[in-house]
């Protein structure tokens, strides 16, 4: 069994006006040590998925169905304090902003006191030493354990709580988008720092971003997510350079490549569908060019392919010449014809 394995995820939220399916059918496989990306539009699910997988769902959200099976228990599943008690020891969270995360009124080493407190006995002499070092992991002095968060650069912070997140050395980071609102010189120091970790504390890593440049970089395998389902699963370096599924390959024509930087970039008409009434076919078909009556008609199911990705396509084995179609300009999206 993978290290962590998901099998039929529903996630619901519950609105005044209807319920929102936000997750349907999810199912993937990581193994230990392995880091997976979670791309795609905002409001595609990525984001709650990381929720789910932590048992952090907000009020109104709820695991509908499924199994989350971490190294062999299903989380999704136990009472709220067994998940309380994994979450940091096994399980732990790097969020997207780390200035709304930190307490501003204690020093960083404060902090850890806290989270120690919580998880293990007391001991300020290992802890202080733990702490230090973790510090000087995330390449920041440990001088800076008796300072505020207010004294920290916005990249200083978000190593701050990277090495908040690996105090008890879990087995499972979760990080949602920690280099949003970071300039790019940060946001490449803050993704090194997150790689030379997971390589020192052989970590499993879940990242999620809307950016697929940086998956590319920093994860293993690749999730494709829209409309709250996963339509393209598999070794990030099959799906970036040879994306099979209509969506992916419009993402990649959507971000800018340095290897072609004559390229025009496009970005993706029309809207996602509504999550209250998804559609019961194909969930990208009103935006896709290449959608036939069949798609319309017909969900199609994720499927494995030659290279072992799973693509949730009708037409998958016609990627190359929708590559080349999209990729040139010639296909033209529904919303462009109008």
């Amino acid at each position: 069994m993978s290290f962590l394995s998901i099998r039929g995820l529903d996630v619901h939220y519950a609105t005044r006006g209807a319920t929102l399916r936000v997750l349907r059918g999810i199912d993937l496989d990581i193994e230990r040590g392995q880091s997976l990306g979670l791309v795609g539009e905002s409001g595609c699910g990525k984001s709650t998925l990381a929720a789910a997988i932590l048992r952090l769902l907000p009020g109104n959200g709820r695991i509908a169905s499924g199994e989350i099976r971490l190294d062999g228990t299903d989380i999704a599943s136990v009472d709220a304090e067994t998940m309380r008690l994994k979450r940091w020891k096994e399980i732990a969270y790097v969020p997207q902003s780390a200035a709304t995360s930190l307490s501003p009124v204690t020093t960083l080493f404060t902090q850890f006191v806290e989270a120690w407190n919580v998880h293990a006995k007391p001991d300020r002499q290992r802890l202080r030493e733990r702490a230090e070092q973790l510090f000087r992991d995330v390449e920041l002095s440990p001088r800076w354990l008796d300072a505020y968060p207010h004294q920290f650069s916005g990249g200083m912070r978000q190593r701050a709580i990277i090495a908040l997140a690996l105090l008890f050395e879990p087995s499972l980071l979760v990080a949602d988008e920690p280099t949003t609102g970071l300039d790019v010189i940060v946001q490449r120091q803050v993704l090194d720092v997150i790689k030379k970790v997971q390589r020192q504390h052989g970590t499993t890593l879940v990242f999620v971003s809307h950016d697929i440049g940086v998956i590319a970089e920093l994860c293993s395998r690749l999730a494709v997510m829209y409309a709250g389902e996963l339509v393209e699963f598999g070794a990030t370096r099959a799906i970036i350079p040879e994306p099979w599924h209509p969506y992916t390959i419009a993402l990649k024509r959507a971000f800018p490549d340095i290897r072609h930087p004559d390229h025009e970039l496009h970005s993706i008409p029309g809207q996602p569908p509504s999550l209250a009434d998804p559609p019961r076919a194909c969930v990208f078909a009103a935006r896709c060019p290449f959608a036939r009556e069949r798609c319309r008609a017909e969900k199609p199911m994720p499927r494995a392919m030659p290279d072992g990705r799973r693509v949730a396509c009708h037409f998958a084995e016609q990627a190359e010449a929708m590559r080349a179609s999209i990729m040139s300009g010639a296909a033209i999206y529904p919303m462009e014809a109008a």
